[in-house]
């Protein structure tokens, strides 16, 4: 399978398949090694899309190390050529941080967004999108897995889950968990009520005390 901007290496085949809670994936398999892994997009309804990769087998298996090493570069280059269709390439305050998957035996890239303050330039605040979260176990995988990251910035962080059920399309919400400085109660946010506690983090970071 091919792309007008893209050629697989020989060997390595697509199968697109779509996920039941929305969205599609792409499995790519390699003539000798079989099941490489996934490609998955889906949305996280506040305009955005998440793509992610997972690598298949259990991560102490060397042979999982070697559908890595074939996967991960086709894997990067095709989630690029995706993010630029979807209108959703990536900018300067976002980033793909690998983890295990919530699947056993897979690795997930993660999307986070840093926002900087406009008078300091350093991070200001942080959101990782974590499109299959929607109960407390799943949200608490990300937050264990992810705490490095947002620990070290130590700026307010929040983790975007599934769309939230029950809300009408035209102001679709997603499960919302405020991890950093204090973990709240998971809740449903639309972009609109999400985006002020943003702000006021921009806001308030150089204040002085």
């Amino acid at each position: 399978m091919t792309t007008p901007e893209y050629n697989l290496p020989e060997g390595i085949t697509l199968e697109r398949s779509d996920l039941e809670d929305g969205g599609y994936a792409y499995a790519v398999f390699d003539k000798d090694l079989g099941d490489l892994g996934r490609i998955l997009l889906q949305g996280v309804g506040n305009g955005q899309t998440h793509i992610s990769m997972e690598i298949s087998g259990d991560l102490h298996d060397p042979m999982t190390q070697k559908r890595k090493a074939i996967l991960e570069p086709i894997g990067q280059k095709i989630i690029s050529l995706m993010s630029d269709k979807v209108s959703e390439a990536l900018d300067d305050g976002e980033t793909l941080v690998s983890i295990p998957s919530v699947s056993p035996g897979q690795i997930e890239k993660v999307q986070l967004k840093i926002d900087r303050c406009e008078k300091c330039g350093e991070p200001c605040s942080m959101l990782i999108f974590a499109p299959e979260a929607k109960g407390q176990d799943a949200f608490d995988n990300y937050s264990e897995k992810l705490q490095h990251k947002y620990t070290g910035e130590d700026v307010p962080t929040w983790i975007i889950g599934a769309v939230a059920e029950g809300h009408p399309q035209d102001t679709p919400a997603c499960y919302v968990l405020k991890v950093w400085p204090e973990k709240e109660e998971i809740q449903p946010f639309t972009p609109d009520q999400l985006n002020p506690a943003i702000e006021e983090a921009g806001r308030t970071h150089c204040v002085d005390v």
